[in-house]
């Protein structure tokens, strides 16, 4: 008897629990829907809950309108990048240059990477997509579509939106992990191959003057450098730390009816080759054009005509002035070579003034430019960029190594006066022993 009374209790005391835990669940599952409800109505649609309002992210920050417009708070130099619907999957130049070095490891004023990109939205994230141009098929062509499952195009960076998009469909993202990173690779080719130490501070770097205009936005960033190693070098105020700034040029590509031209291998010249597998009837898949300047004849009748858009070169302001002349003579005598093709007054030479508002950097000026590297031994180089697809050349900078006028008086000297009395060494100026160089410069050993 007293068995089944137990039973019994057990069995009422399941139940209860039974019919109690159903009840807990319902009203567990009724408070989470509600919840949700209400999560989702305080959210509008097409706005992601950890998203700003375009215009509550900018508040108090200057507007930079241009190809892309730019948003910089001066204060703590905080940036975003506005980005427009029709902005994406339109290919753009990237133009990196290092304004300025640290005069030991890295010369400043040198042209550095460029590559084209598109910009792909890709959840929450932006994506800036290199393409690749190395192998290349006509569109209309069939195997056009393998050659897109064959070949890989390449991130150079991603960032997170920053905001909902505005009335205009235009969205922000923060560009800072993109553009104030070490694009030179500067951790490697310093820090580990060069055995300096010497990595990337992200947190002493930061972003520089920014300008934006209708055909390109130029961007300045100021990247430090930090190492626990002692680095000799005469330049470097510290063994420990330097810093680099880099200048990038966001631009639209060439406009115009420019057509390309190929090369000839009796005939050396700079290159734009890729390898084209439109047709495959071909002797090689390669095609080469020539690097040059989109010289067009404003009368195209006349055998010597000057041109439509003359190149224009810039003697940067930093040139000193008892030089400049002769620069801008020496630039100009290249024009006799332009009249043989049929050209007249085909390089102009004009002088950057102290006020001038645009940067050397700026793909839109052709600039010769006057750096201070102490431990380098050449005497100028002319690097250019081109269009990737058709080989135009859209800018070129000239570098003139201070040193290099100090060694023309030196080899004069060597002429004019017997070394051994020069020097008292016996021996020429110019050749030079490991025991002459500073400690800084001997790592080649």
């Amino acid at each position: 008897m007293r068995r089944s009374i137990l039973l019994l209790t057990l069995t009422a005391f399941c139940a209860s629990l039974l019919f109690s835990s159903g009840s807990l669940g319902a009203s567990y599952w009724q408070k989470s829907k509600e919840k949700k409800q209400k999560a989702s109505a305080a959210v509008p649609p097409g706005k992601k809950d950890n998203e700003k309002p375009f215009n509550e992210v900018i508040k108090g920050f200057d507007k930079i309108p241009g190809l892309f417009d730019f948003y910089m708070n001066k204060k703590d130099l905080q940036v975003y990048m506005a980005i427009k619907p029709d902005q994406f999957g339109k290919e753009y130049l990237c133009n990196v240059t290092r304004t300025a070095g640290d005069g030991t490891f890295a010369e400043g004023g040198l042209q550095g990477d460029y590559f084209l990109f598109t910009l792909k939205q890709v959840g929450k994230r932006v994506q800036f997509i290199q393409t690749n141009v190395n192998l290349r098929a006509d569109s209309s062509a069939e195997l056009s579509k393998s050659l897109e499952r064959s070949i890989s195009r390449a991130i150079f960076g991603s960032t997170i939106v920053a905001s909902t998009a505005d009335t205009s469909g235009a969205i922000l993202i923060d560009p800072s992990s993109i553009l104030v990173s070490d694009v030179d690779n500067i951790n490697y080719f310093v820090g580990s191959e060069g055995k300096t130490g010497f990595r990337f501070d992200r947190e002493n770097s930061n972003f520089g003057a920014i300008k934006s205009f209708p055909q390109n936005s130029e961007i300045d960033v100021v990247l430090h450098y930090k190492s626990d190693k002692p680095n000799s070098g005469m330049t470097l105020a510290s063994p420990y730390s330097l810093f680099m700034t880099y200048h990038y040029s966001l631009s639209t590509l060439p406009e115009g009816n420019y057509r390309p031209r190929l090369a000839d291998d009796r005939i050396g010249m700079f290159q734009t080759i890729y390898q084209d597998y439109t047709n495959l009837d071909t002797e090689t898949p390669y095609v080469r054009y020539v690097n040059r300047w989109n010289l067009e004849k404003k009368d195209s009748t006349a055998a010597l005509s000057e041109p439509k858009e003359p190149v224009v070169y810039w003697l940067e302001n930093t040139t000193p002035e008892e030089y400049r002349d002769d620069i801008r003579e020496g630039v100009l005598s290249w024009n006799k070579a332009f009249e043989a093709a049929g050209f007249k007054n085909a390089i102009v030479v004009k002088q950057m003034p102290d006020t001038a508002d645009w940067d050397p950097a700026d793909v839109r000026f052709n600039v010769i430019r006057w750096i201070v590297w102490p431990t380098q031994r050449y005497g100028a180089i002319g690097p250019s960029r081109k269009d990737p697809y058709s080989g135009q050349i859209y800018d070129a900078d000239v570098m003139i190594v201070a040193n290099t006028i100090r060694n023309i008086f030196a080899y004069a000297d060597n002429f004019i006066e017997p070394t051994s009395k020069a020097n008292g060494t016996g021996r020429s100026p110019f050749e030079v022993k490991i025991e002459d160089l500073p400690a800084g410069n001997r790592n080649w050993e």
